[in-house]
């Protein structure tokens, strides 16, 4: 929501000032700008508001923004980009440089997204929406020094975020700096004791550095969390297996088949191996 405020509580304001023409209704730029229409309808209507006569280049500025994150949100991601780019040639505003940062990062262009959230940032220092999104895409390029040091000035920003700390744990545990990446996922939970992911890389931790008990634990809240995740059952299952609770790895495992019964083999009696901690990359967008 955050990105498109500035440019809406604007762009009501100029609704008036901008002169009718016959075959542009005043519902036709309350729809426009809205964002609460349909796609088709928001795109037809700020496709008739772009042809009025007069419009500023902020006027101009708002409905091509509307149209293009319609465009964006109906996964048409060069339409968008076009009308971010058209935008900004006339309304140089940070909110049109994040929304077609959006669009090249879903394209998977991710060095043009980048480029976008830092001129965003460049422009307003202190907006945590770009600087999580730049942090991220560095993690997927594997800069992670850049990456950690957008995450440092979000959590800056926001003390207390725990998907702030998240992100800065996921970013130093691709490091492997195992004690910084620690100590983020604690904090993250003691802003948030019930952030399953937080529990699930924390865990992942413990089991790392052999600490049974405390991987145990954080098993048994994240399961308290998410009673339906197969996968956490099937990691204590794994986890009791160790210690030779066999009737209690039993009873893990048959609950982890019958929500997940592709996970059959993997548990059979006869697997030894140790259940996967972790899962895919993870990382949270702060805003």
């Amino acid at each position: 929501m955050l990105d498109r405020l500035a440019l809406l509580f604007t762009a009501f304001a100029l609704i008036a000032a901008v002169p009718a023409h016959a075959d542009v209704s005043d519902q036709d730029l309350k729809d426009c700008i809205s964002g609460s229409s349909e796609n088709g309808l928001l795109i037809k209507a700020c496709t008739k508001a772009l042809t009025l006569q007069g419009l500023s280049a902020e006027q101009r500025g708002i409905y091509l923004n509307s149209r293009g994150m319609a465009h964006h949100r109906a996964g048409e991601y060069d339409l968008a980009i076009a009308d971010f780019s058209e935008a900004l040639i006339g309304f140089q505003h940070q909110v049109l440089y994040v929304n077609r940062g959006k669009a090249w990062e879903s394209k998977g262009d991710y060095p043009r997204a980048i480029s976008d959230y830092s001129e965003a940032i460049s422009r307003q220092p202190n907006w945590i929406l770009p600087t999580t999104r730049r942090g991220i895409l560095y993690v997927l390029t594997r800069n992670f020094d850049a990456a950690l040091t957008d995450f440092n000035n979000v959590i800056k920003f926001r003390p207390n975020s725990a998907d702030a700390y998240f992100n800065r744990g996921m970013a130093n545990l691709l490091v492997r700096n195992i004690p910084l990446a620690r100590a983020d996922f604690d904090r993250a939970l003691e802003i948030d004791p019930k952030n399953l992911d937080g529990l699930i890389q924390r865990a992942g931790i413990a089991l790392m550095e052999r600490d049974g008990a405390t991987y145990m634990s954080l098993l048994n809240r994240a399961i308290e969390v998410a009673p339906d995740r197969a996968d956490l059952y099937a990691k204590r299952c794994s986890a009791w297996r160790t210690q030779n609770e066999k009737q209690k790895a039993r009873d893990d495992c048959a609950l982890a088949i019958k929500l997940d019964p592709s996970m059959s083999e993997q548990l059979s009696e006869k697997y030894r191996g140790q259940v996967r901690i972790g899962g895919p990359l993870i990382l949270k967008y702060v805003d």
